[in-house]
């Protein structure tokens, strides 16, 4: 096994609500089928363990480790790359991110699966509105258009499994930039805008560009030690223009001074 597929028991496999406690022991039977191991269960439906046994057969134990938490966002947090599945193609307006398809988006991964976090929504519905939006980039099965909608366990398996073969031969991975260093690079742009008087609508459309450029790179964005490259430049650049407007300003006083006093 490689080093790389040795991450995988680091993922986090995020079910939002599952409501059929069958496709939650099929999920942490492919889970252990794969090398994963921690299973996240968000407000999953009651009673859900005993009937979960049925399917989870020997993966029993990653039911018994799973963890449970009353919100998505509660359940990623920390998580420095989080991929959210979804049956749409991208057409419809609710999408809020470009959704790309799962054999495409793993063919050229170059990432460290440590600290990932994969979610999967609700049988009936999937993600809501806002939770696709929490997720940094959006992948799909590419199915049949008359039935596009997939079993929750099936949908889990082949995305599971492209991750796992992406990595398979892989020897050197690269780390994902962290959510909190993305909004520092953001904060970054839009201190650069306000040094050098940008008017604030145009601001606030530079920081949302930026994201929106940022993540549809996605999975060739920026490495953490570039966007840290990036932000230290960034940090120096918006310092410097604050000094030289700090020195133009003592000039200025200075020159009204003298203007008075002569």
């Amino acid at each position: 096994m490689s080093e790389a597929l040795k991450h995988l028991k680091e993922v986090l496999v995020v079910l939002v609500e599952p409501e059929d406690p069958l496709n939650i022991g099929s999920v942490a039977r492919v889970m252990k089928n794969l090398g994963y191991r921690r299973l996240v269960l968000v407000n999953p439906v009651s009673n859900w363990r005993k009937r979960a046994e049925v399917t989870a057969r020997r993966a029993v134990d990653v039911l018994e480790k799973a963890m449970k938490y009353n919100s998505l966002a509660e359940a990623i947090e920390g998580s420095t790359l989080v991929i959210g599945t979804t049956a749409k193609s991208g057409g419809p307006r609710a999408v809020v991110r470009k959704v790309i398809d799962v054999d495409l988006f793993f063919s050229s991964f170059k990432w460290s699966p440590s600290g990932m976090a994969i979610v999967f929504g609700r049988e009936s519905i999937g993600l809501k509105v806002e939770e696709l939006a929490m997720c940094d980039v959006l992948v799909r099965v590419p199915t049949d258009m008359q039935y596009p909608t997939l079993n929750l366990a099936v949908a889990a398996a082949i995305i599971l499994y492209e991750l796992r073969r992406s990595l398979r031969h892989r020897t050197k991975l690269a780390k994902p930039p962290h959510p909190r260093l993305r909004k520092e690079l953001i904060i970054c742009i839009e201190k650069l805008a306000e040094a050098a008087s940008y008017p604030e609508f145009k601001k606030r459309s530079a920081a949302l560009l930026l994201r929106r450029v940022l993540l549809r790179r996605a999975p060739h964005m920026l490495t953490h030690e570039e966007c840290e490259r990036i932000v230290g430049l960034l940090k120096r650049v918006t310092r410097r223009i604050g000094e030289n407007h700090a020195t133009q300003a003592r000039e200025m006083r200075q020159t009204c001074k003298e203007a008075i006093y002569t």
